[in-house]
């Protein structure tokens, strides 16, 4: 059983407290013109750390440094919907001032790129702009998978209110590194 490596991407400019955000090109098959963070599948030979670094250039022409990185989330599944998945997400949060640039990205995946606030985000998520995976941004205490959707496997309750606590403190931007 061989498991599918994938990564989502976090980037705040520290000056303005926003985050990157980008739209999907209207040619994507699944969430055509929504509004996500950087995220991407590994390719062979990738740690989950090459492919978000590699995702982040390829998608928003931004280069951020490999030493900068934290691993706010590691989530795996089995199933969804009813379908085996079997996929391992690790979600990282880097800080950059660089602005994205679309004309040095090396695919078409997105057709814009905004710096939003968690507010602003989470308006347009209510609004349903967004891809669902975007909620993780609000902490995922408030964002549980619906039993009947995904089997996943949990940590511990220890460990996942230690996450809860971490990711709060993080976004919020009262943990400083």
């Amino acid at each position: 059983d061989e498991f599918h490596l994938w990564v989502m991407v976090w980037i705040k400019n520290p000056e303005t407290g926003k985050y990157l955000v980008s739209q999907r090109s209207a040619d994507k098959d699944t969430d055509p013109l929504k509004w996500e963070t950087v995220a991407g599948h590994s390719i062979a030979g990738d740690t989950s750390l090459d492919a978000a670094l590699r995702e982040v250039f390829e998608e928003v022409g931004i280069t951020l440094e490999r030493e900068k990185a934290t691993v706010l989330a590691t989530k795996v599944a089995l199933t969804c919907d009813g379908f085996r998945h079997n996929w391992i997400r690790d979600s990282y949060y880097f800080e950059t001032t660089e602005e994205p640039d679309l004309q040095r990205a090396t695919t078409n995946e997105v057709i814009q790129t905004r710096w939003l606030t968690v507010a602003e985000i989470r308006k347009m998520y209510d609004h349903g702009d967004c891809c669902l995976n975007m909620k993780d941004i609000f902490g995922f205490e408030d964002n549980p998978v619906p039993s009947n959707r995904c089997d996943v496997e949990l940590p511990s309750d220890d460990e996942i209110y230690a996450q809860i606590a971490f990711q709060e403190q993080f976004f919020s931007g009262v943990l400083i590194r």
